[in-house]
């Protein structure tokens, strides 16, 4: 396909090649689900999206999970099977999906274990979500779901951001699924989001023009490169110019601490 190309059977109906049709215009708005707001917006976005899944190492399969909140799309990176260990499960961040790995799935892969990769259920990506969520704890009942759908007992999990959030929510809901869990600035979990990060983050969503949302998202990123030229930034950037979520309200972890105990996670 090439990219700066649209077919107008595309253009019109940007789904028709895709496995499981896509949530575009305001009827999912209605039934607070995610989704894209008109197919034009789909079809930006599945051009970003196709670029980006270019840059990454070639997967080896990939399945659309079904789920009792939607269908998951998971690829599948390296081996697979009982002889090559446990898998890792990475969750990306924020709009992100699966391109955001790029720089990591080489070295990940070289491990020898299978490695999948996610679009989070109800963001930006090929997962389409069927039914709202009604709390945060729904995210553990369809993650557990999908590695139940991918035939996997147990699983080690890497999870960004939101990602991380997601993954904890697994953590708590099906622990006997979770061999390990990383962390890495998981969103709304340890701690409050500062009133800057949200006002910054609500500016990337407004209509600004392209090079301060740009800026932005940079600031966001710790000051890497969110130009259009970088294939995920502009992917970051479609999703949260041409996607809308309905997610439950995150709640930081509540700690209790006495001179005779100390709160700990499930294991």
């Amino acid at each position: 396909m090439q990219y700066d190309r649209i077919a107008k059977c595309e253009r019109e109906e940007p789904y028709v090649t895709d496995p499981v049709r896509p949530n575009i215009g305001a009827e999912f708005r209605r039934r607070r689900l995610g989704h894209f707001r008109d197919a034009p917006a789909y079809a930006r976005y599945r051009q970003i999206y196709d670029r980006a899944m270019a840059g990454l190492p070639p997967y080896d399969g990939f399945q659309d999970v079904p789920t009792g909140f939607g269908t998951v799309r998971a690829y599948r990176f390296g081996a697979d099977g009982a002889d090559a260990g446990t898998p890792l499960l990475l969750l990306p961040g924020r709009t992100a999906s699966t391109p955001m790995w790029a720089p990591n799935l080489a070295g990940l892969r070289a491990r020898g274990r299978a490695v999948y990769a996610i679009d989070l259920l109800g963001e930006p990506g090929l997962s389409v979500q069927s039914r709202p969520f009604a709390n945060a704890a729904d995210h553990g009942v369809w993650l557990a779901e999908l590695l139940t759908g991918l035939g996997l007992a147990r699983t080690h999990l890497l999870g960004v951001s939101i990602g991380g959030w997601t993954a904890f929510r697994l953590a708590m809901h099906a622990p006997e699924k979770v061999t390990s869990l990383s962390l890495l600035d998981p969103a709304c979990l340890f701690g409050r989001i500062t009133w800057k990060a949200v006002a910054v983050s609500l500016g990337t969503v407004g209509p600004l023009p392209e090079p301060w949302r740009m800026r932005l998202l940079s600031w966001i990123s710790g000051g890497a490169d969110a130009s259009g030229d970088e294939p995920v930034a502009a992917l970051i950037s479609a999703g949260m110019r041409d996607f809308a979520a309905f997610l439950p309200r995150r709640r930081t972890l509540r700690t209790t601490r006495s001179p005779r105990s100390t709160y700990r996670p499930s294991p």
